[in-house]
């Protein structure tokens, strides 16, 4: 059950990807999909208290993350700014949120950061091989990208989303 899960999870990743590297967008009726097969792997792995823990947990780390960002867009602007589809799209954000039911507290700020700061690199690297690339970077295709690649390494090792023993055995 696990594995048709992990693949009809990918399968949807992979739309994802296509379609934000292809066209800088996203179609919101894929990101429903994922959001449902992730309730129901976290359901299946943590129940339904573990659920609800994590996730809100995790959405108020990217409410705070996008207050943050809009107040310091705001200052820096001198006027009030929405950050959203000018300086970030709202299909990231919807993508963050669908992540957010994907992984334990710990696990999604690894996650997070981490994709963030690969999808940045990789991005300034392209622009320098691709001169008049375009300025819009596809946040929740690469976001999508890495958790594919996560969910394919969580079936050949112990890696477990909704604990955060096997990250902090690598960590310690």
């Amino acid at each position: 059950m696990r594995l048709v899960l992990d693949l009809f999870l990918i399968g949807c990743l992979l739309v994802i990807v296509i379609q934000d590297f292809k066209h800088r967008a996203i179609s919101w009726y894929v990101l429903p999909i994922i959001l449902l097969g992730f309730i129901f792997k976290s359901y299946f792995s943590n129940g339904f208290q573990e659920l609800l823990k994590f996730s809100a947990f995790n959405i108020s780390f990217i409410i705070v993350q996008i207050v943050f960002l809009t107040t310091y867009m705001s200052i820096k602007n001198k006027k009030i700014t929405n950050i959203i589809d000018s300086y970030i799209g709202l299909g990231d954000v919807l993508f963050f949120v669908v992540m957010c039911l994907a992984f334990s507290p710990a696990n999604f700020i690894v996650f997070y950061i981490s994709s963030i700061t690969f999808t940045l690199v990789g991005f300034l690297i392209y622009k320098q091989i691709v001169k008049n690339a375009s300025v819009e970077i596809p946040l929740a295709g690469a976001q999508a990208l890495a958790m594919i690649v996560l969910l394919v390494m969580s079936n050949f090792t112990q890696l477990n989303f909704y604990s955060d023993d096997y990250l902090l055995s690598r960590i310690a």
